[in-house]
Order: structure tokens, then C-alpha cells, then sequence
């Protein structure tokens, strides 16, 4: 039966203001005036998680702050511990002390300040044995929500969700989980994530100090999702078509217990509906799959300790390999809430896909049929 009350938060390290800062490594030409407001330049990890006698705190990109960090002392519950290994990602670095048995508590201390976190333990039982989405959040429909778990339930056979929420203020994220308690999952958490998402950047540069989302991908990973039979990533305005059979089935009978899929985008003709849902959601342009690809992973297996990212796995080689052509996900352009940019302009050029259409349709139901509202704030 599912739960309610697994509500979570990260066991966080900020920086104090008179302390150091983190800079960016963008050239400055392609930093937008307002960059640094959204930059997150003052949390040092954002979660510490103990497992099995390793510690690892889960930070944005060090920068500027590794020597910082390096020079410092740690200790766990007042006992000094050696200097940490750090792992260096693309929009992450993990921060690994080993420990000789449980502990509850971390201290960074330099000359200067000295930081202080309790530490995170393993929730892993929560998903063990089940087929589990990964799901961030910020202010999503939660028709969009609801809609999104339905699609997979029913054609991927989804049993639980795992949903990381970034500062929702449209409704109170602690009511995401009794909102879906009758969809018939076997079990939903929520970790809320009380920080800044990240700054976008100049193109080329856009993307490249997102520090969150990444970050949080890791931190499901390594706090709770480890025992999950598979694990999908697939993100509220994304559907992975039906195959030849379950996603989750698939990862588990490939070799590497790892597979991707490519998407196409998939768009609502604005001249002719005002129900900005999924099931509207059946015009494309083209058959081109230019999505960037998503993933299904089964935790224990080939791939155990690698590092996930919103499309692969990172420092995989040759990930093409990976990539499923039985499936394909259909990414819905106007189901958003406009957090990259203005996405309410009718798309010219638009065909009609009676097939995604009829299955949409079928398996999400026609407007009168659906949940309305949003939670009360």
C-alpha cells in the first residue's frame, strides 16, 4: 500500500556570506546580466548521504571552491576522517570520505567558517523490486502529472515514482503524494529541493551550469533508488510510446541492463484547441526523432555505479549503442510551463498523426472525463 508521509529533504551546506563563493567558468561574453541571480554560488552540497561506510556528499561543481574544500578538515561526529576523493561530472562532483560504521552528522572546518549537516540515510527499501519513473518538478500541471503516470502505468506497466521537486509554489508539494494515491501505484516519495535550479547561459553556453537537476538525479540514486527493479527517466512532457512490450522489461533482458530511446517533438494546433494536455498533443512536423534521447536503467546491474544525467549515463562510451529503435518518446511542446522560454505560439507546418492521436485519446480519456484543479496552496 502506498504511503503518504515519505516526504524527504537534502541534509544541505551553505556557505556563509562572508565565506567564499563559487564562481562560473562561462566566459563572461556569453553570461546574461542577470546571470548570477539564479547562479547558485553559495551551496556547497546539497545533500549528504552514508551507505555502507562511504559518505558522499553530492555537490554542484566545485569550481573555484575544490581548493577550498581540499584544505579544509572534516569530521564526523567529532572525529576527524582522511581527506575525501573527489569525482568530477559534468554538472556534478561527488565528495566521498569513507567512515568505519553508521554516522549522523558532518562538520567542514577551515580557518575562516565551519559548515555542519546531518547526513542522509538510505531509503532503498521504498522502491525495492518495483518499476520506478524518475520525475523532477517545478509548478507542472497536475493534470500533466497525472496523465504522464497513467500513460506509463498502463503501457509500461509503472508501479512507482520517485518525483524530485524544485521550490513548486503553484500548489504545496507536499500534497503531490495523496493527490496520486488513487492511481493504483504501489508507491510514490517526494525530495523536496529547496535551491535554485541554475542559470542559463549564451549559446553555446546555455546549459552548462545547471547544476540541479543532474545533482538530484544522483542523489535519488544513491539515497533510494538502488533496489528499484528498473529505473526510467522521462521527464512530465514526455510519453514513451508503446513496443514491443514493457521499457522496464527491456532494460532488464539487455546486456547491459541499460537502454535509450530518441523522441519526437509532438505539438497541439493552438487554432483549433485551448486544452494545453498531453491527449491534444497528436500533430507533428517531419518524422525526424531530434529529441534528445532519455534512458531506462536497471540499478544493480552492468552499470551499477555510474553517474545518471537527464540523457545518459555519464563517461559511458559509445552510448549510441545503446539506444532502443523499438521505442520512441513523444515530447510535447506546449505541455509547459514556459521554463525554457515562450512556448504558447501556434507551429507552422503541422500534420496530423491519426494513430498518436487515437491512442492518446484512448488511453487518457477526452476532457470531461479528466481530473481538474490543482491542489490549494
Amino acid at each position: 500500500m502506498m504511503q503518504t508521509e515519505n516526504i524527504f529533504l537534502p541534509n544541505s551546506a551553505t556557505l556563509p556570506d562572508s565565506g567564499p563563493s563559487r564562481k562560473s567558468k562561462t566566459p563572461e561574453k556569453y553570461l546574461h546580466s542577470t546571470y548570477y541571480e539564479t547562479y547558485d554560488t553559495k551551496t556547497l552540497w546539497y545533500d549528504a548521504i552514508e551507505d555502507n561506510g562511504l559518505i558522499t556528499l553530492v555537490c554542484p561543481k566545485l569550481n573555484n571552491l575544490e581548493p577550498v574544500l581540499k584544505m579544509g578538515q572534516f569530521k564526523v561526529d567529532g572525529r576527524k576522517v582522511q581527506k575525501p576523493k573527489i569525482r568530477k561530472f559534468r554538472r556534478t562532483d561527488l565528495v566521498e570520505l569513507p567512515v568505519s560504521g553508521p554516522a549522523t552528522q558532518i562538520e567542514f572546518e577551515t580557518a575562516d567558517f565551519t559548515l555542519n549537516s546531518k547526513i542522509s540515510k538510505t531509503e532503498h527499501d521504498l522502491f525495492s523490486g518495483l518499476n520506478t519513473l524518475l520525475l523532477m518538478n517545478k509548478n507542472n500541471d497536475l493534470e500533466w502529472i497525472r496523465d504522464h503516470i497513467k500513460w506509463h502505468m498502463a503501457h509500461h506497466g509503472l508501479e512507482a515514482v520517485m518525483i524530485m521537486d524544485n521550490n513548486s509554489d503553484r500548489y504545496k508539494s507536499d500534497n503531490l503524494i495523496p493527490y496520486l494515491k488513487d492511481t493504483g501505484l504501489k508507491q510514490v516519495a517526494l525530495l523536496k529541493l529547496p535551491f535554485t535550479y541554475g542559470a542559463f547561459g549564451i549559446t553555446p553556453f546555455r546549459f552548462r551550469e545547471l547544476y540541479l537537476q543532474t545533482s538530484a538525479y544522483n542523489i535519488s540514486r544513491l539515497r533510494f533508488l538502488q533496489q528499484a527493479r528498473a529505473v526510467l527517466s522521462c521527464d512530465v512532457d514526455e510519453l514513451l510510446s508503446p513496443g514491443p512490450g514493457s521499457i522496464f522489461e527491456r532494460a532488464l533482458a539487455s546486456r547491459s541492463g541499460f537502454v535509450r530511446i530518441k523522441g519526437s517533438m509532438r505539438y497541439h494546433d493552438l487554432e483549433n484547441t485551448s486544452q494545453m494536455t498531453h491527449v491534444g498533443g497528436y500533430f507533428r512536423i517531419g518524422t525526424k526523432l531530434d529529441s534528445a534521447p532519455k534512458w531506462c536503467i536497471v540499478p544493480s546491474g552492468r552499470f551499477k555505479g555510474y553517474n545518471w544525467a537527464p540523457h545518459s549515463l555519464e563517461k559511458l562510451l559509445l552510448e549510441r549503442f545503446y539506444i532502443d529503435k523499438s521505442y520512441e518518446f513523444w515530447h510535447f511542446f506546449h505541455v509547459s510551463t514556459n521554463w525554457q522560454g515562450n512556448r504558447e505560439s501556434q507551429i507552422a507546418g503541422l500534420s496530423e498523426d491519426p494513430d498518436a492521436r487515437d491512442l492518446l485519446s484512448k488511453t487518457l480519456g477526452q476532457t470531461a472525463d479528466r481530473v481538474a484543479g490543482y491542489i490549494e496552496k
